[in-house]
């Protein structure tokens, strides 16, 4: 299992902004990027004084994240750059990384 994170944090507390890109985020460009590979999607807001939110992908091997990159992430990302352009505060971090280990506890 491989990895991608994707944090936004939204410069000059653009509470507006944060909640039109989370309008177009949920389900839709979650579901495109399931589309095109990945297996799961998880939105997380962050505790900060600002809107800041991470997105977690999990895709099935590091060689399918990568054929996402190489044929789909572009045009994903320019999709909503053109929705979102930077001038309205948003600030991506992108990282990615192998599954080391995922425990959920069961009920006993």
């Amino acid at each position: 299992m491989f990895c991608y994170s994707v944090s936004c944090r939204f410069e000059g507390n653009r509470e507006d902004v944060a909640s039109m890109w989370l309008d177009w985020l949920v389900p839709g460009h979650l579901n495109d990027v399931l589309a095109v590979g990945a297996l799961s999607a998880e939105v997380v807001e962050l505790d900060d004084d600002v809107p800041h939110y991470r997105i977690c992908y999990r895709f099935p091997s590091r060689e399918e994240f990568e054929e996402y990159l190489k044929n789909h992430a572009d045009r994903l990302r320019a999709e909503g750059a053109k929705r979102f352009p930077e001038e309205l505060g948003l600030k991506f971090r992108r990282d990615s990384g192998p599954l080391i280990a995922s425990i959920c506890k069961t009920k006993a």
